[in-house]
């Protein structure tokens, strides 16, 4: 979707969009009007738009004076427009000619149901010679996938299909492509406070060390956040019950003791976390505890401040296709659990994460949801950008989780992360085009 693809579930599907594009204008808008002689047709058409982010707006009172002039009093005519089984071509031909001049309308969807009264080539050929102007027009022959040859005759082949949800999907489809065109293309903004020298060091020093690669110490991990400007709590790194009471006292309560150790990396799972500490004889206890849990998987502990706000998750991993994909969603221990999240191929703009923001499921939680003050949503996007940014700088991250990012109305802070490098490779990502 960021690099401009019409991404498809299926086959079929590829092959409705296919012809849609390579015979009719592309949906400009979202509007649609479905007019047909089948009445329950029209209404899965009706729902089907809702599916795909279409809309069926009703006709203006001329719009609608005119069909009912025309179709008689039965006739259904806000739109969807349901001409009646004994419709003729003729009723098709000027009932879509009416349509067609509404200027609320952005493409249009003709629904045959098999009747005695309607020869499907008949009704074709009144189709075929309707001048749409920019607008698209796809056949619905219910049931039938045989294509009415008549519809291959004209200035333009409009495409068949035997059932309305397939001819709205792909119109959903190229509406959704013709918004992407017109979207603004966002810049990469300049970001204060980036050292990417301080970060590259860090990585030479530690692939110096470990050929290989592998994770990196908590150090040097708030080191690397610090070089791009990523917002990290107060913490103290300590190795006693002793030292953590002392570091608690000196952040200030309340905080949040973490276990540090090369085989823990999911802190929660093992125990590894405990939150919201308001004394000094808490932390004490609650390292005594870890050490007794942990045992030697324990090197020590992080004495960090407690914040509060939205649990959110940012990070970057190394696909063998696109190279660096940077992911944005709901944070927490529960990540996994609901898959909340949204990914971005680089280089990412502003408009980018702009909209990583506001695609998740969680977003309403920073804007306010249910009362709760308003997060300070440009940090979080400012905290992408600069997630993209060290991904771009330093190709030998392989994988950076951001988990959680605690964002509030103060700002986005990184509560907790893991960094883990590799030796360099050429990456895919350098012939990776966007279809722009």
């Amino acid at each position: 979707r960021q690099a401009g693809v019409i991404r498809v579930d299926t086959l079929e599907e590829l092959l409705d969009c296919g012809q849609l594009l390579a015979n009719q204008p592309a949906l400009e808008g979202h509007r649609l009007a479905v007019v047909g002689n089948a009445g329950g047709a029209a209404v899965l058409a009706a729902d089907a738009c809702d599916a795909a982010g279409l809309s069926v707006p009703e006709f203006d009172a001329a719009t609608q004076a005119a069909l009912r002039a025309l179709a008689g009093p039965n006739a259904s005519v806000s739109n969807p427009v349901d001409l009646g089984a004994g419709a003729t071509p003729e009723l098709f031909d000027e009932a879509l000619r009416i349509v067609l001049a509404s200027p609320s309308i952005d493409g249009a969807v003709v629904i045959l149901a098999p009747v005695a009264t309607a020869d499907p080539e008949e009704v074709a050929s009144a189709v075929v010679g309707i001048d749409a102007g920019t607008r698209p027009i796809v056949f619905v022959r219910l049931g039938d996938s045989a294509s009415p040859a008549a519809l291959s005759q004209g200035p333009r082949k409009i495409p068949s299909y035997a059932f309305p949800e397939r001819a709205v999907r792909a119109l959903g489809r190229i509406a959704a492509h013709s918004s992407w065109k017109t979207r603004p293309v966002g810049h990469a903004p300049r970001l204060e406070g980036v050292d990417t020298g301080a970060a590259l060091a860090i990585v030479k020093s530690y692939l110096a060390a470990n050929h290989d690669g592998g994770w990196l110490s908590p150090g040097d991990v708030s080191a690397m956040l610090r070089a791009f400007g990523i917002a990290t709590p107060g913490e103290i790194t300590v190795s006693s019950a002793a030292d953590a009471s002392d570091a608690a006292s000196r952040l200030g309560f309340p905080v949040v003791v973490k276990a540090i150790g090369p085989t823990i990396l999911h802190k929660s799972d093992v125990g590894g976390v405990r939150l919201d500490l308001s004394t000094a004889d808490d932390v004490a206890e609650a390292f005594t505890a870890m050490a007794r849990h942990l045992g030697d998987a324990l090197e020590g502990a992080i004495v960090q401040q407690m914040l509060r706000g939205v649990e959110l998750i940012a990070g970057v991993i190394t696909d063998p296709l696109f190279g660096p994909v940077v992911m944005f969603g709901s944070g927490g221990t529960a990540v996994e659990l609901f898959g909340d999240r949204v990914l971005r191929i680089l280089p990412m703009t502003d408009q980018d994460a702009h909209e990583m923001v506001r695609s998740i499921r969680g977003a309403p939680l920073l804007f306010g949801h249910r009362g709760a003050p308003p997060c300070d949503v440009p940090a979080v996007e400012d905290v992408l950008l600069r997630v993209a940014r060290l991904a771009e700088e330093v190709p030998q991250l392989a994988e950076m989780d951001l988990n959680p990012v605690i964002a509030s109305p103060d700002g986005a802070v990184a509560v907790d992360t893991r960094i883990r490098l590799m030796p360099w490779r050429r990456h895919a990502e350098t012939e990776v085009r966007r279809l722009r």
